[in-house]
């Protein structure tokens, strides 16, 4: 049996001219088998060396489509030709394979196009944050579809998250959209961990109602067990937030090598109505976090799969980038094309500069306000941000006059300089601010909206202490090349 390939006859002999017309199968053309391939010598002299006396010719057609083309030959072992019976039982076999070829061409098609549009719903280039420097590698599955994200939040710090959903195909990539958008948002609100991952669960409990709905009006959607870890670092305080939905802990590498897991509660999958428990620990300067898929644990990969990730990244304290290709090569190699897929996120945290921030708490009295303008304004100069001035003076002073007036508590400020110049403003009250537009003659009401005309970005985040209330200015190219130049 031979294969034949429109390519294979660049100038057609009568044979491939009439099954480029025919759909079923033929058997024994008129003349000598030199005829049969009379426009290629080569196959003409293999087929008289042989003594082939007799031939079928069965096209490979699907849909009115031509795939290929099926040579059956008869020697001069075997003297009988090929008969009507021989012809059908060639149809049967090329009518079974030609249907197996569309599917499996569809298939390639359909996954390379789910493929292309996963890896353009993750980020395409994670964010320059200052607390952190990391490295990825994302390799597709055919059976989970995972997805990851580095988020620049507020205050300076990162959100770092990792997660999956067990389906595969178009349907797949679509959920991942919408999870990494819902994803996206929430860690914007500033939420917390725990309380991300819960608001996160109900997002997939409703994508699962929509396809259960879907399914009974007859679609065939569903989606799998959905997975998901999130952690929030702090390069102030070096303090790291982390909660788990049904995911495996990242592990911290000391910059001596040391590698250890995580202590943070693996609560159960998205889409339970689940609750999740919140773990915080302290890094010091430098250390590795890696977080990686479940599917690196697989059996595939060997039984000493987290014993080779602990090694793998034990042996590349301090280099997020060396982690993450040891990891690789160590787990990955033969099986980087495997069913499951896999993976690796790797970040070495930093600490921020002491000169890049300043901090101080204000006493509950109308002087605090022209004392935090002064505070603002020799810290700026410090910083040579004289031209930012006048307006986080500003800012500094409706946000202050906001907590003696609103809330409780003496107010908190704290400078930091980074690639903004962040201006944040906390008290003990946990009620939510809103923007206000007053009207001409209203003497108040306009400090928040003050505030958030003079920024780039504003938000307000709460934590176990009341609420935190954040604006961000941005700052000239050439102030930020200075501060880069200089560190």
């Amino acid at each position: 049996m031979r294969w034949v390939s429109r390519a294979a006859s660049p100038t057609p002999p009568p044979t491939a001219r009439r099954w480029r017309t025919r759909s079923r199968a033929w058997s024994n053309p008129r003349g000598s088998p030199s005829d049969w391939h009379m426009h290629d010598a080569a196959r003409s002299g293999l087929l008289r060396s042989a003594g082939v006396h007799s031939m079928i010719l069965a096209p490979l057609v699907q849909q009115g489509r031509v795939l290929g083309l099926v040579c059956l030959y008869r020697t001069r072992r075997r003297t009988t030709p090929f008969d009507h019976h021989d012809v059908a039982l060639a149809e049967r076999i090329t009518d079974r394979a030609a249907v197996h070829m569309e599917n499996a061409r569809r298939y390639t098609r359909e996954r390379t196009a789910a493929t292309t549009l996963q890896r353009r719903l993750l980020p395409q280039n994670l964010p320059e944050v200052p607390g952190v420097r990391t490295a990825h590698f994302w390799n597709p599955g055919t059976h989970q579809t995972h997805w990851f994200d580095v988020i620049a939040l507020s205050g300076a710090r990162v959100g770092l998250a990792m997660g999956q959903i067990a389906q595969r195909g178009l349907r797949a990539s679509v959920d991942i959209g919408r999870f990494r958008t819902a994803f996206a948002t929430l860690a914007r609100m500033d939420l917390a961990p725990d309380e991300l991952l819960a608001h996160l669960d109900d997002v997939t409990h409703n994508i699962q109602q929509e396809d259960e709905a879907s399914a009974a009006a007859g679609e065939h959607t569903h989606v799998g067990e959905a997975r998901c870890l999130y952690a929030v670092y702090d390069p102030i305080t070096g303090g790291i937030a982390t909660a788990s939905a049904d995911w495996p802990p990242p592990l911290t590498t000391a910059p001596d090598g040391t590698t250890s897991p995580v202590g943070v509660p693996v609560g159960p999958g998205l889409g339970h109505h689940s609750s999740y428990e919140l773990s915080r620990t302290t890094l010091e300067p430098h250390t590795l976090l890696t977080f990686y898929s479940a599917s690196m644990l697989h059996p595939a990969h060997g039984d000493d799969a987290f014993a080779l990730i602990q090694h793998a990244a034990g042996t590349s304290a301090g280099n997020a980038q060396a982690a993450c290709d040891n990891i690789v090569y160590a787990l990955m190699g033969d099986h980087a094309r495997g069913r499951e897929g896999g993976t690796v996120l790797t970040a070495v945290v930093r600490r921020l500069a002491h000169d890049d921030y300043v901090s101080w708490t204000s006493p509950r009295d109308r002087v605090a306000v022209a004392d935090c303008r002064t505070r603002v304004r020799d810290q700026l100069e410090a910083w040579q941000l004289d031209d930012h001035a006048f307006a986080t003076e500003l800012v500094v002073s409706e946000l202050v006059t906001n907590v003696l007036t609103h809330a409780t508590g003496n107010p908190r400020v704290r400078l930091i300089r980074g690639e903004h110049l962040t201006v944040e403003v906390s008290d003990d009250s946990t009620t939510s601010p809103h923007l206000r537009h007053a009207r001409a003659q209203d003497e108040n009401g306009r400090g928040l909206f003050i505030a958030a005309t003079l920024a780039s970005r504003w938000g307000t985040r709460y934590g176990e202490e009341g609420k935190t209330i954040w604006v961000e200015q941005d700052l000239s190219p050439q102030e930020s090349g200075l501060r880069a130049s200089a560190r």
